[in-house]
């Protein structure tokens, strides 16, 4: 479900109704290139029922975040997804948001990390522990990927190199 009007996403030019969802969800310039990705792709495949969360653009790929299942974003054969990497000019990766640390997998993958709880000053807080080694393999730089996760974490974090 694509929740601005489809003239609105493809024109730049937002009426009063879809400033004020953008406002009211904090849409995000990156989040608006997926969606007028999405619009212009709308006949080509079924994307009525994918509901985004938020979308992150970093170097090699764009990272969607869904409410919606991933599969109805990736499509069968990753068809959707195909054409939706065509439009964006890179590739696409979607994660669909469940528990914390299913969704950070699939958002650090192929990285392996462990999560600890840290109570600190009378804070409660997540530290994700990855290996130096594997900081080459990160899918993205630290600000960036901090910026992913902090869009749907309930909790304060910090990543932390062992």
């Amino acid at each position: 479900m694509i929740p601005l009007h489809a003239t609105c996403l493809l024109t730049g030019n937002f009426c009063d109704e879809c400033k004020k969802k953008i406002e009211e969800r904090k849409f995000t310039g990156e989040d608006l290139k997926v969606l007028k990705a999405m619009v212009k792709i709308a006949n080509k495949v079924d994307i009525n029922s994918v509901e985004i969360f938020h979308c992150f653009e970093f170097e090699k790929f764009f990272l969607i975040l869904t409410i919606s299942p991933a599969g109805l974003l990736i499509g069968r054969r990753g068809r959707t997804a195909t054409f939706l990497s065509k439009e964006l000019g890179k590739r696409v990766r979607v994660v669909s948001i469940s528990d914390f640390s299913t969704t950070l997998s699939e958002i650090l993958s192929p990285v392996q990390f462990k999560i600890g709880t840290v109570y600190e000053g009378g804070k409660k807080y997540i530290r994700i522990y990855i290996k130096k080694e594997s900081a080459q393999k990160l899918p993205a730089n630290i600000p960036k990927l901090k910026q992913a996760i902090s869009s749907f974490a309930k909790r304060e974090f910090e990543i932390v190199f062992i």
